[in-house]
Order: structure tokens, then sequence, then C-alpha cells
């Protein structure tokens, strides 16, 4: 990773134009992550401070924010709407947080401004790449990504790497208009870094669309996307409506081989505390807002998710899992659905 590349982390991916010397950055996260080195050179640059807890906690979270009146934040992961799905209290909105960045935003990420009275920002990157997508401040539209950056040209391909419609899903390529602002390859890797870099372009491995105004966003990561009875399903929409429902705290959607072939879907959620909730009433609940194509066969209640050490789900580790003991399967159930689907 070049110094080029340091510099966009350190002054484009965080609200910079709107942080002085007088910000606090609240990270819950490791420091050996590259979100967090970019953060660390943010508030250095601007002399302001830096807090660090070594791991997200919903407990500790608003008490550190309050006793160091931190003003900005970091929620990667489900971190927000593990926030949001705690028990309101209130003074909820009088907390010292003006920005969070948020990724992915949450489904309600409306109410989660309103009830923590802050403004999110969004936007896509990756340790290889940087924040080559971001969101204003001001943003209305939070299914979005943001927009490209000056500096850098997308495309959105087909496996041949050749461009797809505008409006159609593709692979999201990224290149640099300058040297030295992106990876230079994986090290001790080079069939990777080859691969990777295949055309001149970095592949992202992430599936996104683009509409008309230039909006980016994102689909699915392209391993962790389900095909079931010919239709591609996001693993990503999935775990956001289930998520919409208020006794569940966080959830993962993957694929599961289907003795039809190709993929049925299995969602592993974890419950509020004190959740009655049952996986039929889960169904039903789904049956109303969700295709019928992309509502689970599968469910199970799990007390917590595999996590990252930035706590990103373990979706290998859940696929690998596959069906156990504890997976309810709608299939030899009873719902409410009138036909199979």
């Amino acid at each position: 990773m070049p110094w080029g590349q340091m510099q966009e982390i350190a002054t484009r991916a965080y609200p910079f134009d709107n942080s002085t010397e007088n910000d606090r950055y609240y990270l819950p996260s490791v420091t050996y992550h590259m979100s967090a080195k970019g953060v660390a050179f943010t508030m250095a640059m601007l002399r302001g401070q830096l807090v660090i807890r070594d791991r997200f906690s919903v407990q500790s979270f608003f008490a550190d924010v309050a006793q160091y009146r931190c003003t900005i934040a970091s929620l990667l992961g489900a971190g927000a709407q593990l926030l949001h799905s705690a028990d309101l209290k209130p003074d909820d909105a009088t907390t010292p947080l003006r920005y969070v960045l948020m990724s992915p935003v949450l489904a309600d990420v409306e109410g989660f401004m309103k009830r923590f009275n802050l403004t999110v920002t969004t936007g896509y990157g990756m340790t290889e790449i940087g924040p080559v997508i971001t969101g204003a401040v001001s943003n209305d539209n939070y299914r979005s990504c943001g927009r490209l950056r000056d500096g850098y040209q997308a495309r959105l391909v087909d496996e041949h790497d050749y461009e797809v419609p505008k409006g159609n899903v593709g692979e999201l390529i990224i290149r640099s208009d300058e040297p030295w602002k992106m990876n230079q390859g994986y090290f001790g890797l080079p069939d990777e870094s080859m691969k990777a870099w295949r055309n001149g372009w970095f592949h992202t491995g992430d599936a996104f669309y683009q509409d008309a105004n230039n909006d980016l966003y994102f689909v699915d990561r392209l391993k962790d996307s389900i095909r079931r009875r010919g239709e591609n399903i996001s693993s990503f929409e999935v775990e956001a409506i289930v998520n919409s429902h208020p006794d569940i705290a966080e959830s993962a959607a993957v694929a599961v081989p289907s003795e039809l072939g190709e993929d049925d879907v299995k969602i592993i959620a974890v419950l509020k505390a004190h959740s009655a909730l049952t996986e039929p009433a889960l169904i039903d609940y789904l049956i109303p807002i969700m295709p019928r194509f992309m509502i689970p066969r599968y469910v199970e209640f799990v007390g917590a998710l595999p996590k990252t050490p930035t706590d990103r789900i373990q979706k290998a580790t859940l696929r690998a899992e596959g069906i156990t003991h504890r997976t309810w399967d709608r299939d030899r159930a009873t719902s409410r659905l009138e036909s199979p689907i």
C-alpha cells in the first residue's frame, strides 16, 4: 500500500471538511485495520483527538462518547443495528455526537438519526482501494453508497470484463487517475495480484448498479450472492428486511444447497433479549414485505454471529455450517404461504 493511498484515506474517508481541532473521534475497533489507521492520521492532521476502544460494545458505546465528549464515530458492520435495537433512553438525543460514519447503512437510518440527533454519512471502500465512493454529509439517498470520487475511474462489468448497461448489476472495478493512489498487489501472492489487477483495473469482487444520477448502489459480495430457482438474491437485501423486525438484533443470510439445484436461503438471526419470536412468526412477518422468491426456507436463531476482529460477520463460517440440528425448515412446517415458493 503506497503512502499516496494512505493520504487519500486520511483526507477523504471521513467528514474532514466539517471537522476541526475541537473534534474527538470515537473508534470502537482494532487499530491494525485500515479504517483505524485512516482515522488516526485524520485526527493528527486536524490536531484533534482520538478515543480508541479495542472492539465495539453496545454497553460501552454511548458511555464512552459521553465521558470523552466524542463528536464523530465510526459504526461498521452491525454496530448501528445493535445500538438502534437497544432499549430507548430519555437521553438518547443529547449525546455529543454530530456525525456517524456508517457502513452499511441500516434500513431505518432516518429513525437512527432522529433518535440520537446526529447526521449519518456513508461510502464504500476497501483496504485495497481506499475510500473511492462517498455520500455527501447532507445525503438524502441512503440506499446509495454515494458517487465516485474525483481522481478515480470505475466500471461495472460482467464476468468477461465487458461493461454492463447503466442500471444493470455488474462487478465494480476501479483504477486511479494518478499513480501510487491504490494498492500495488498482495504481498507474496503474485498470482492473486495478477488476477485482481487483470486488464489494468482492480476487481473488487463486489456487485453494484448505477442509476441515472450516477449514484452507486451496493448489491452484494459476489461470493455471498444467492441464486434460487433462476433468481439472483442479494443477501444484503434479505438481511436489511429481516433486521427491520423489532425483535431481531442482527442477522446474516447465506446460501445452502437445494435438492432442486442452485440454492435455498437460510437466515441466521440473533434475537433481542427476552424476545419470544418464533421461526414461523418471523416468516409471517416477511411474507407481506419481501419478494416471494427471497423468503428464507431455513431459519436459525443463535446467541451470537461469528465476527472478525473488525466486527464483520464471517459468512464463510456460516455457509460451512450449513443445516444444523437447530435449523428450522419452512418446507417441513406450516406457514401462511398459499403455495410453495
